[in-house]
């Protein structure tokens, strides 16, 4: 076996495990006892983290997952109320296994630093009723069982592990008569259980209680547990797995939701696979060219069906890739539940539009950008409790976190009930530190993209969570990456509202290309409203009237310097991003393509408005335009215009 690739399944693992963890800490409230299923889902997932970890020899975090189980159980008997200081000390227990998860990470072993001595010291102080497995347990030991273990051959694989099994009924009672049958088969795998367990019990617990603590055994093994007169002799184990299981009360278990199926794919076997597709769909475009102009109907109509194959098996690689932001966005309930506690605020995030789905590789970049947005809300935005209710507000401060799908786009929205941002303060703090000159006059909305240059911070302390002007930063330049756009939008003293928009996926598009002078550009589909054509002469003005709509016109000719050609007749296509809404002016229309996005020459990168570039079928390249780039560039373009042009009004009225 390839240990290092047992290693990465396992950190893969345990990182789910800890995310199961997480949601259900924050689901948990004060008072519930063993019925609870959030305290079962996390004794389940810190059990299944020991048994895992044992199987590497990580001895630091089997004991620390070991004794944070012996408080979990007390939980689930109800021996302990879980209540505000036991939540906080699962949540500070959550915090340290994943600093180990990120030990795990980096290659490293977990060992017994002072982080892990302090939290076994917690556990004990909270601990009143579970006894020390290597301490003499001092309990009326009034029952006695016999117990035999069937262990299924998959044992060690669900982390599971015999010893524990002993070594936890050594700490209930007193146990004897063990006895360990072998059943080999006829073949050895070091990985396989060959064991059954059979051994003697004198303890106080009932039998219930015992079958209780072994509920998570693995499915495939089975524990039978019958009582034994006083001082009759326990009923010898028979070795073999073809005698018939003795009978057992098969506990009947609720119904559940039935589980989703996940498959685990190695992110570049997709890569790979998407971009095979992509130059499928290029040589498939090809072909059909060359059949049109041999003009053979019914071969076309057969590569009709050929090609709507290949865009089939184009969508499917890629819904390989996507996945549902609700992992991510729940992620964030820690952070602002944390925040909250260290800045004295209370404060819920509500959580809407988690089936939205994303390509992986930009679920991944958006953790960054999120993380700073949800730090600047809690720190910047939600009031503390006394001024909100001094201002008529509750208490308690809301997040909200949605998102959905908009325009061929993912609308991320992130929106607080808090102080909001103060234009004033922002316009003078840009104007001392010489971001824009005093006599500038900008707009809300330019204002707020002040926010968002490198440094900038209207706080009067730097504090931990946030004051030194790098997380907007950080966000606008991972939102540009991603070929995204982010806008704010507030009231002063009802809140803030940041909303991200970004494409699906980053690899292939559906794409309408059209012609301007000798270039032949490709625009997304899903963001084209409408084609027209128009008499040149109609196209003088910089706004163009749409159904009584008032739409900016973009001269593309003029916008990248084409040179281009002017027809009389001009054709219009109308795209939207969002709420904004414009019309590109272009020579000819060509139609719908599939096109793979290839990312741009390290020499071209410069160049805005321009996402990447794609194979055409005659062999040509053209350039994929990035619209919202494309609208903010414009929108600079004609700014610049306008202020060139009050410049020399104001020279010709010197």
């Amino acid at each position: 076996m390839d240990m290092a690739f047992a290693r990465q399944v396992f950190v893969e693992e345990t990182e789910e495990l800890l995310a199961l963890i997480g949601s259900s800490l924050l689901d948990e409230h004060s008072g519930k006892a063993k019925d609870d299923p959030q305290i079962n889902d996390i004794f389940r997932a810190v059990h299944t983290i020991k048994g895992s970890a044992a199987l590497f020899g990580f001895e630091t975090l089997v004991n620390y997952c070991h004794e944070l189980e012996n408080l979990l159980q007390q939980a689930r008997d109800a021996e302990l109320a879980v209540n505000q200081d036991f939540c906080q000390l699962l949540f500070e227990a959550y915090i340290y296994l994943q600093q180990q998860l990120l030990v795990l990470q980096q290659g490293e072993v977990p060992i017994e630093d002072a982080a892990y001595l302090h939290q076994l010291a917690r556990f004990k102080a909270m601990s009143v009723m579970v006894p020390d497995a290597t301490e003499p347990v001092n309990l009326a030991k009034d029952n006695r069982f016999s117990l035999v273990f069937y262990y299924s051959p998959q044992l060690f694989h669900e982390g599971a592990d015999p010893a524990e099994h002993i070594l936890f009924l050594q700490s209930q009672g007193e146990v004897s008569d063990i006895q360990l049958t072998p059943d080999f088969q006829s073949f050895f795998d070091p990985l396989l259980c060959y064991w059954q367990l059979s051994l003697t019990l004198q303890t106080s617990l009932s039998r219930e209680q015992l079958q209780a603590s072994f509920q998570f055994l693995p499915d495939a093994s089975r524990l039978d547990i019958q009582p034994v007169a006083e001082g009759s002799t326990p009923i010898p184990f028979i070795a073999g797995r073809e005698q018939a299981l003795p009978d057992m009360p098969t506990p009947i278990k609720p119904a559940t939701k039935t589980e989703a199926l996940f498959l685990k794919v190695e992110a570049k076997k997709l890569d790979l696979l998407i971009n095979l597709i992509g130059e499928l769909v290029t040589q498939g475009a090809s072909a059909d060219l060359q059949l049109r102009m041999k003009n053979y109907e019914q071969l076309e109509e057969t590569f009709s069906g050929i090609q709507q194959l290949v865009s089939d098996m184009r969508e499917s690689a890629l819904s390989l890739r996507m996945l549902p932001v609700a992992e991510s966005f729940r992620r964030l309930q820690h952070l602002v539940w944390d925040l909250g506690q260290s800045l004295d605020k209370q404060i819920m995030l509500k959580i809407s539009g988690g089936d939205t789905e994303l390509d992986k590789g930009m679920l991944d970049k958006l953790a960054d950008p999120l993380l700073h947005l949800v730090r600047n809300a809690v720190d910047h935005g939600i009031e503390p409790p006394a001024v909100r209710l001094k201002a008529g507000k509750s208490a308690a401060g809301t997040l909200t976190l949605s998102a959905a799908y908009e325009a061929g786009t993912v609308l991320i929205r992130l929106s607080d009930d808090g102080a909001g941002i103060n234009i004033a303060k922002i316009r003078e703090k840009a104007i001392s530190i010489g971001l824009i000159d005093a006599s500038q006059h900008l707009n809300d909305e330019a204002i707020y993209q002040l926010l968002f240059s490198p440094g900038f911070s209207t706080a009067k302390a730097v504090s931990n969570v946030s004051g030194r002007g790098v997380g907007l930063d950080v966000v606008k330049r991972s939102i540009d990456a991603l070929r995204g756009q982010v806008s704010v939008n507030s009231s002063l003293g009802l809140g803030t509202i940041f909303e991200i928009r970004l494409p699906l996926t980053l690899s292939i598009i559906d794409g309408f290309m059209c012609r301007v002078g000798n270039f032949k550009l490709i625009l997304p589909q899903s963001m084209i409203q409408e084609c027209l054509a128009f008499e040149q002469q109609k196209l003088q003005q910089q706004m163009l009237m749409l159904r009584n709509e008032l739409v900016p016109l973009i001269n593309l000719d003029e916008l990248f310097n084409f040179k281009a050609q002017r027809n009389a007749r001009q054709q219009l296509i109308v795209v939207q991003f969002g709420p904004t809404k414009v019309a590109l002016l272009v020579d000819e229309l060509f139609g719908e393509l599939q096109a793979v996005i290839k990312p741009l020459h390290p020499l071209l990168r410069p160049v805005k408005a321009v996402s990447g570039t794609t194979l055409l079928n005659d062999g040509s390249v053209g350039f994929v335009l990035d619209i919202p780039a494309l609208i903010q560039l414009a929108t600079s373009y004609e700014k610049h215009e306008l202020e060139e042009d009050t410049r020399w009004q104001e020279r010709a009225d010197d």
